[in-house]
């Protein structure tokens, strides 16, 4: 995205195991930034529960040039970026996408 800084998340070199579930996950969050899956109200959901993906960092767009409305959609009060994409996380913190909800 380039509302953010780009990369938002990193697998840890010691979490490429073959068989390891976490071989399927994007990653956990960089330093400095803060991961959180949005209800459509905009509440942080629990590990596991798909919304939206977003993002918190000093790194984020302040707002899109004269468009406060699209800016409003995007950033809320709080900071929170909404990526526009479907994820989910776990308890440890890894970050998964996923296009439907999870059964």
């Amino acid at each position: 995205m380039t509302e953010n800084h780009g990369t938002i998340v990193a697998l840890p070199a010691e979490d490429h195991v073959e068989g390891l579930e976490r071989m399927r996950s994007a990653g956990k969050a960089l330093r400095a930034l803060n991961l959180a899956i949005l209800d459509a109200e905009g509440n942080k959901l629990p590990p596991g529960e798909v919304g939206e993906i977003a993002t918190r960092s000093g790194s984020n767009m302040v707002g899109y040039w004269n468009l406060p409305e699209a800016t409003a959609k995007t950033l809320d009060s709080e900071g929170w970026l909404r990526t526009g994409d479907a994820g989910y996380m776990d308890k440890d913190g890894y970050l998964y996408t996923t296009t439907a909800s999870r059964t």
